[in-house]
């Protein structure tokens, strides 16, 4: 099914379909989520997929690389919204096909959504994946009429997945995918492209979402692409939907040196000369891999635990752990090397784990202390990844409040 006809309907079911934002979202300090918790019992799940495509095609400012503007969109970019609940709580998690949200954007989206469901600021993780083909976020270069249209269709796929709640079982998965990445700050080294994946399936087995992590950079398409996209997250998001049903929810990890692999010979930085292509075979590569070449799965047993805590790093930010049984989500708000990534993984029990960068805010690279420094590739005299973000201390600021946050919940 095309996008442009995957735009246009309009159904009952959130399922393949970019819902019609011409509605209102209940009224201030609803009580939706409260109802809706109440109103079931046992795991339960509802997802909803909304459009958040610029209204206007072209002349959009486009963020990732130097100023450029756009000349169509290939895919309509989304708001995917899953909403887990159980007999206690309820958490929204939200992945936006965004280059990053800042901690500004990220409180006014989720003072709307409370307002709009009632659900905890705290239950609520907005994610974006990190496409460099997406419109202008940052501040200062984001336009006030797209973000007030971004904020308004976010809420409303958080109220109509809430509304679509109903029992499943999860099913955890994790595994290595084949796909050519690369370390671009040291390309010497291997990248573990390790993924995960839960599918919750209802009791029809039919499935209503399946939440994907893997950590690479959406920059197969590179500068010269003018086209509003979410890159290989797309055809990924695709091919998952094609082969289970449902709603895919795509949240990257530990991306901040990983890229898809080089184009020719030359700095494994420079995506010049990426195409649709490129992406369209990267993106359903990795989807073989997450459905047919898993190394591990179970049926989860899911309860759902959050701990919250802010970190000041010389500016403050939030840090989180979702906790849901057999499944743990350490959520970050920048861009983790791997080895951050992995340090993360090893303060959780698992048996399956995931690491969820760029969620609830953007501070930019988070490079652990061993790491500061010493890289042997990049574009420019010093290491790159040092150059944008909050400085040295990050990583371990960070790393103490996630060790804290640890010693809360196990």
């Amino acid at each position: 099914m095309s996008t442009i006809i995957r735009y246009l309907l309009i159904t009952a079911c959130p399922f393949f379909t970019f819902i019609s934002c011409e509605h209102e979202n209940p009224g201030p300090d609803s009580t939706l989520a409260k109802d809706m918790l109440n109103g079931g019992a046992g795991l339960r799940v509802g997802s909803a997929v909304v459009s958040i495509s610029p209204k206007n095609q072209t002349g959009v400012s486009m963020e990732g690389y130097d100023p450029r503007s756009s000349t169509g969109i290939n895919d309509t970019i989304s708001s995917r919204c899953i909403v887990i609940a159980d007999n206690h709580a309820i958490v929204a998690l939200i992945a936006l096909d965004l280059i990053g949200i800042t901690q500004n954007q990220v409180n006014t989206l989720k003072t709307q959504i409370k307002h709009a469901t009632g659900l905890k600021e705290e239950n609520i993780f907005i994610h974006a994946i990190h496409t460099h083909s997406g419109p202008s976020m940052m501040d200062g270069r984001a336009d006030d009429k797209y973000l007030s249209d971004m904020y308004k269709n976010s809420t409303y796929a958080t109220v109509q997945a809430l509304k679509s709640l109903q029992n499943v079982k999860a099913i955890a998965r994790s595994g290595i995918s084949n796909v050519k990445t690369i370390n671009r700050r040291n390309p010497e080294r291997d990248v573990k492209n390790k993924f995960s994946m839960i599918e919750f399936q209802n009791d029809t087995k039919k499935n209503i979402a399946t939440i994907l992590n893997f950590s690479c950079h959406p920059v197969v398409l590179g500068p010269t692409n003018r086209k509003i996209t979410a890159d290989y997250v797309h055809f990924l998001r695709d091919a998952v939907e094609n082969e289970l049903g449902g709603t895919a929810i795509f949240f990257n990890g530990s991306l901040g040196n990983i890229n898809p692999d080089r184009i020719g010979a030359g700095n494994p930085y420079d995506r010049s000369g990426g195409t649709f292509e490129m992406a369209k075979n990267f993106g359903e590569a990795l989807a073989n891999d997450m459905l047919d070449n898993y190394t591990k799965s179970d049926t989860a047993t899911i309860t759902i635990r959050t701990v919250t805590s802010s970190v000041d790093y010389g500016q403050r930010t939030s840090i989180s752990i979702l906790d849901l049984g057999i499944l743990q989500i350490a959520l970050m708000p920048g861009e983790p090397l791997e080895s951050f990534g992995e340090d993360m993984e090893e303060l959780l029990p698992g048996p399956y784990k995931i690491v969820m960068g760029m969620t609830n805010d953007y501070i930019g690279y988070i490079v652990p202390d061993d790491d500061w420094n010493k890289c042997t590739n990049s574009f420019k005299p010093s290491c790159y990844e040092e150059t944008v973000g909050g400085g040295m201390k990050v990583s371990s600021s960070l790393k103490e409040g996630f060790r804290n946050l640890a010693k809360d919940l196990f």
